[in-house]
């Protein structure tokens, strides 16, 4: 028996074989946004993007991760979380193996946020829509730094003794950890 095509960004089964969804990998905290005004789109102070952090909670609406401001089709990935440093807003990312290297190759070197409007939420808080990779697009704000990731030599692998096949990349600037150290605690920035 067939199970009728739904497109979930992923092959779908069909008969008794099962596809699994792609395996995500977590990037590097990316610059998303910053405090400014920016016109009839609005002022946004660093209080206000400490709010938008503040408030943001995946389990109530999870961003997705799209490019050029689609509005359907696959999401290549997902915002986790969300934080302010300076007076920019940051994002925590899950995205496809694919996606990934495509931001790497800086065939997506910019970004967009949208935001829900506090009316339409309950609690009133301004809420992350959706994060857009931009492409050929030019973002409305501006002088954001491109992600930047390390040499694939410097990333490491990270094994939590799942099934063979999966596995964990870690992309960061910081050097691997020593031989032999553990991988019990992850520090967050």
């Amino acid at each position: 028996m067939d199970i009728p095509s739904v497109d979930m960004g992923y092959p779908m089964p069909t008969g008794s074989s099962q596809t699994a969804p792609p395996a995500l990998v977590s990037l590097p905290p990316i610059e998303v946004f910053q405090a400014g005004d920016f016109g009839a789109k609005g002022k946004y102070t660093t209080s206000d993007l400490s709010r938008i952090a503040g408030a943001y909670a995946p389990d109530k609406h999870e961003a997705p991760i799209t490019t050029d401001h689609e509005k359907s089709g696959p999401a290549h990935g997902w915002v986790k979380g969300l934080s302010v440093k300076g007076d920019k807003l940051f994002a925590e990312t899950e995205v496809t193996a694919e996606f990934a290297d495509a931001i790497r190759e800086r065939r997506f070197p910019k970004r967009s946020i949208e935001l829900y409007p506090e009316a339409e939420f309950a609690d009133g808080q301004t809420y992350l829509k959706r994060l857009t990779f931009l492409g050929a697009k030019i973002p409305h704000v501006k002088g954001m730094r491109d992600p930047e990731f390390s040499d694939e030599s410097d990333a490491h692998e990270i094994s939590f003794d799942e099934p063979e096949g999966c596995t964990f990349l870690a992309f960061t600037e910081e050097p691997a950890p020593p031989a032999g150290a553990s991988h019990d605690t992850i520090v967050r920035q």
